[in-house]
């Protein structure tokens, strides 16, 4: 079974969609205009420029797939700076692991194992163009290894992205073009983003719409990303969030619930984000990030809010 879905969703290429981060799985991976934090490095680096703190750094962890195999992950590292006034950079890590791929011949001996594992490092740039709008790149180096019938293939290319945030009082709007180049780690996709966001002296709320569309699809083949958060004293937060796609192209759909956590010291700030996600649809059974859990923890340093 391992191996007929590793051909499915690895045929050189990796198709499935993956959250980044814990916040936006919780939100039904919704984050093109609503992302915080160096959360943004994977959702759209043209927020980073109205970040609030020097260094920002997280890793997220993901289990993949994990209701059918018990020794596939994904795994995230970023790191985000403030460089100037109007300039950010950034740096990620992603890895993803299928776990180990056993072949064996027509009487079940063992032949080879093999480890199915795609990765990418990536640098991004931020740039503010305004006091509400800012602009951001990502260059990544790609790398996977996969199983065909000759055996083990390793490849390796180059991707990239465009991205565009703008806030119009507590609307915001952003615009992405992902994965351009080589799609050996993800297909390349257009995304729009909707965020509104209010609060008062004890709690904040915010709700966003994502659209995203494969480059080299139809509209029908989009998917729909709905979330919505609710925080408390800056340091609690519950999360849930919708994510849809039509019948014919992946069907994949599920719901998503979350929590957060906030804490202080003087001028540095430490969180947990943590995420649950809930499958329904004829398809799910085969969603790579459905019925799994995942958690994000991140450190940030130097505030000059």
């Amino acid at each position: 079974m391992r191996w007929l879905l590793i051909l499915l969703l690895v045929p050189g290429h990796i198709y499935a969609q993956l959250s980044t981060h814990s916040r936006g799985a919780a939100m039904g991976d919704a984050g093109i205009a609503s992302a915080t934090g160096n959360q943004q490095l994977g959702y759209n680096v043209g927020k980073t420029v109205f970040t609030n703190y020097l260094h920002q750094t997280s890793v997220s962890y993901l289990p993949w797939m994990r209701h059918l195999f018990q020794d596939t992950k994904f795994i995230r590292v970023d790191y985000l700076t403030t460089t100037g006034e109007s300039t950010t950079l950034g740096f990620a890590v992603n890895y993803l692991d299928f776990g180990n791929l056993t072949t064996r011949d027509n009487y079940g001996a063992s032949l080879a194992i093999y480890r199915n594992v795609a990765y990418n490092i990536g640098g991004t740039v931020g740039v503010r163009l305004s006091s509400s709008s800012g602009i951001g790149a990502t260059l990544r180096l790609l790398g996977a290894r996969s199983f065909e019938a000759g055996g083990a293939l390793n490849r390796y290319g180059v991707s990239a992205d465009l991205q565009y945030y703008h806030a119009i009082g507590k609307f915001s709007l952003g615009m992405v073009v992902n994965n351009l180049g080589n799609d050996l780690w993800q297909v390349g996709e257009t995304g729009v983003g909707f965020a509104y966001t209010d609060q008062d002296e004890m709690k904040a709320w915010s709700v966003a719409l994502d659209i995203r569309k494969p480059l080299k699809g139809s509209f029908a083949s989009s998917r729909y990303s709905l979330g919505a958060e609710m925080g408390f004293a800056e340091s609690f937060f519950l999360r849930t969030g919708l994510s849809l796609e039509h019948q014919d192209y992946g069907n994949r759909k599920y719901g998503s619930l979350g929590a957060g956590y906030k804490g202080f010291v003087e001028d540095q700030s430490w969180g947990i984000d943590l995420h649950y996600i809930i499958p329904f649809g004829i398809k799910a059974a085969l969603a790579p990030m459905q019925q799994a859990y995942g958690l994000t923890l991140y450190l940030n340093i130097g505030s000059f809010q």
